[in-house]
């Protein structure tokens, strides 16, 4: 949390600086849409991020999100491999887990833009399903050969009573897998704050921060000799831009 707050305050700082030096219009017009995409980062990981918005008053809008996420088991550790042209790899990981959130909600305007500070901040929450994705970790093995000196090589998926670190050579390719993907239905809800700052009114410069919830039935297998978590909670920083649209 204090690595956000580090990075939000100088954020916040040069937004409000950039804010009063632009020129801005008295006449605003009525913006029914909005259309914004980005990047976000987390706690433990990162995504990419879409929302649609629509108005309903000068101060409410219905919002419509879809976030892709990456997502890190917290004892991750990244281990190098012993022969120089292997990939480093984490021992005891099981399985990648990813999200997808599409996602409705409500967002409210709390201080709208000004002539002087030039930023809007407004508050909003979005729930919907969470649609996990796990998929195997392959991993380039070697096993001693009765009639040869050398081991030979195998692209396995992790198995924690059978794989080693002795014989774990490297992380074989992400591609690896796919066709053993698996998807975990559970439920997603995002609360936060959005800072908009773009220079000209049709324009959407927007940062977005808050907090990310994903809950499943039971918990998710992504690490071995460890406990697996079926709730994840995280803080987030999302950096948006886009375009308002009249009608």
């Amino acid at each position: 949390m204090r690595r956000f707050i580090c990075i939000l305050l100088p954020l916040f700082y040069s937004l409000c600086s950039i804010s009063q030096e632009a020129e801005f219009d008295d006449t605003q017009l009525f913006y029914r849409r909005e259309i914004a995409g980005g990047i976000l980062f987390h706690t433990s990981g990162w995504g990419l991020n879409f929302r649609y918005t629509k108005r309903i008053d000068g101060f409410r809008r219905w919002i419509f999100t879809a976030d892709f996420m990456t997502q890190k088991h917290p004892k991750e550790v990244k281990i190098d491999s012993p022969l120089k042209s292997y990939k480093s790899y984490v021992l005891g990981k099981i399985n990648y887990f990813d999200y997808l959130h599409p996602a409705i909600g409500r967002e409210k305007i709390m201080f709208k833009k000004e002539l002087k500070n030039g930023v809007q901040i407004s508050r909003h929450w979005v729930i919907g399903p969470s649609l996990g994705i796990k998929k195997p970790v392959y991993l380039i093995v070697g096993y001693p050969n009765i009639n040869d000196a050398q081991s030979r090589e195998y692209i396995e998926p992790y198995d924690p009573q059978k794989h080693t670190q002795d014989k774990i050579y490297g992380r074989a390719s992400y591609l690896f897998g796919l066709r053993d993907l698996t998807i975990v239905l559970g439920l997603h809800a995002k609360f936060g704050l959005t800072f908009e700052y773009a220079p000209l009114d049709e324009m959407i410069r927007s940062i977005e921060t808050g907090i990310s919830i994903d809950a499943f039935p039971k918990p998710v297998e992504m690490m071995a000799f460890t406990e697996n978590k079926q709730i994840f909670l995280n803080y987030y920083l999302t950096f948006n831009i886009g375009k308002k649209y009249i009608e």
